[in-house]
């Protein structure tokens, strides 16, 4: 299948990746072995299995057919400990799938609409859904929901992408700043609008959205940011973001705080090894700023190994909408291996611990991914 039209579910986080096989899908939790391309000024490190949706930038092939189908299920084993005062442990089998269909009436124009699904056993933990919308709370939990739709225009010729719907997006190089693209189901995602014009050697990105809140009668979260990026050589992409969010006080989330995020990175492409450098700090008084220092390196055209260090402090990311733990530092390790063009496997362990207080979370992931 085309990849210009798959792409449109990913919406904006899919301009925002970097290189991949163009059959990598997403999956959860940290960069990994295999994320896809996205604006070519722009490169972002990978994720434990590609996080649902996650695709090729629409600018980097032509054509499609009217109407196109793809999606992803995986298959994964999860252990979660936490160690304070005493030691607890989560562990268990994780379902997951999307199905995504675009309609494509003219080249420059398409829409999509994509249903997602997550099943848990009972004492897994990581939870990619709304909890409270989602009550389950004995036996099999879990969502399913049709959870992202709009429409997207797309000018190649003038560089310009326009995306009008629910939607993911990613705002940052690592998704230490923000990204909520491995989730699934109701009141997860953003509505409104993005715009992505790309120049000879830059890209602008600008945005604005409300959350979709659990409750209909709260007054939504809104979330505000321009986002540029530069390529002065074929190694380097330097990124800059500006972003407000503003909370409600008359909401589900209304503990979360009201902040004006600045942040830079820095991805350096040497070889078979990326290098990405990010820092970013916000407006709030105390627990303001996070960090993320991480390299992937391709050991072959089949297996790569992503590894890094991140901290997010309590009020440093957007809306809390950090892909890492927030409130902690962290050390993931990840090693991804790709048995053909639509099945990978992946390795996943992760330290962190918490900023505030000696509790020391681990977790460990086995997956195995189909995307079609």
């Amino acid at each position: 299948m085309k990849a210009q039209a798959i792409s449109v579910f990913l919406g904006i986080s899919a301009l925002l990746g970097i290189s991949a096989p163009a059959h990598a899908q997403a999956a959860s939790e940290g960069p990994a072995s295999s994320r896809p391309v996205t604006a070519p000024s722009e490169a972002v490190p990978e994720r434990d299995v590609n996080p649902p949706g996650q695709l090729i930038d629409p600018a980097s092939e032509a054509g499609g057919s009217l109407f196109e189908v793809h999606g992803t299920v995986f298959e994964r084993y999860r252990k979660d400990t936490s160690r304070n005062a005493l030691t607890r442990s989560l562990r268990g089998f994780v379902t997951y799938g999307n199905a995504n269909l675009t309609y494509n009436p003219a080249p420059v124009l398409s829409a999509y609409v994509r249903f997602g699904f997550e099943l848990q056993s009972p004492r897994t933990g990581g939870r990619d859904y709304n909890t409270n919308y989602y009550q389950g709370t004995t036996g099999f939990r879990g969502a399913a929901n049709f959870d992202r739709y709009g429409f997207v225009y797309h000018n190649a010729q003038r560089g310009l992408t326009i995306n009008l719907g629910r939607q993911d997006e990613a705002l940052d190089a690592s998704s230490t700043l923000y990204n909520q693209s491995f989730k699934v189901g109701l009141h997860t995602f953003l509505d409104g609008i993005a715009l992505i014009q790309r120049l000879k050697s830059s890209t602008i990105q600008a945005y604005a959205f409300s959350e979709d809140q659990y409750r209909t009668r709260d007054t939504r979260n809104g979330l505000y940011a321009l986002r540029g990026t530069y390529k002065p050589g074929k190694a380097v992409t330097l990124g800059l973001t500006l972003a407000h969010f503003a909370s409600s006080t008359d909401n589900s989330r209304a503990g979360v705080a009201t902040t004006t995020n600045y942040e830079g990175d820095v991805v350096l492409a040497q070889g078979a090894s990326q290098l990405t450098l990010e820092y970013a700090k916000s407006d709030a008084e105390t627990q303001n700023d996070l960090y993320y220092i991480g390299d992937q390196y391709k050991l072959t055209s089949r297996d790569t190994i992503t590894v890094f260090t991140y901290k997010v402090g309590k009020n440093a990311d957007i809306g809390q909408g950090t892909e890492y733990f927030n409130a902690r530092r962290g050390t993931r390790y990840i090693y991804g291996h790709f048995f053909s063009t639509r099945v990978e496997g992946v390795l996943f362990y992760e330290t962190a611990y918490r900023l505030a207080g000696a509790e020391k979370n681990t977790s460990t992931r086995v997956t195995l991914l189909y995307s079609f």
